[in-house]
């Protein structure tokens, strides 16, 4: 018995786009970082600001793995949010070379805007097919 064209074509996986794979790696790189940051920067469990970072950048990649049409809109929100309340800290830590959180930031900021700049691509992509 031969499957019909509908189940043919909602077996078929997508292929991720170049722009997923970007976003979810450096999201991932970037929780990593957050999780550095919480375990030996501040290392202590409260404030929970990497454990924030860690869950946020978590979520975002597994909604970019849906690869539905408008799952890059939490990784959107996500990475406004992280540069927003981070823009402050970002010339603390890079100000200061020696502190491990200056090498974080001077990781993870770049990152954060290849993110944003991927899932919005992404969102623009997907709403023009």
């Amino acid at each position: 018995m031969e499957p019909s064209s509908l189940e043919t074509t909602c077996s078929v996986r997508m292929p991720k786009s170049p722009l997923i794979k970007i976003s979810i790696v450096s999201l991932l790189v970037t929780a990593l970082g957050w999780l550095i940051t919480q375990i030996v920067v501040l290392q202590t469990f409260f404030p929970p600001i990497g454990t924030v970072g860690v869950i946020g950048s978590i979520v975002s990649v597994i909604f970019l793995n849906m690869n539905r049409k408008w799952t890059p809109i939490p990784s959107v929100v996500w990475n406004l949010f992280v540069i927003v309340t981070e823009i402050p800290m970002v010339s603390v830590h890079l100000a200061d070379p020696l502190w491990l959180d200056s090498i974080i930031a001077f990781i993870s900021w770049p990152l954060t805007l290849v993110s944003l700049g991927c899932a919005i691509g992404l969102l623009i992509q997907n709403y023009r097919h």
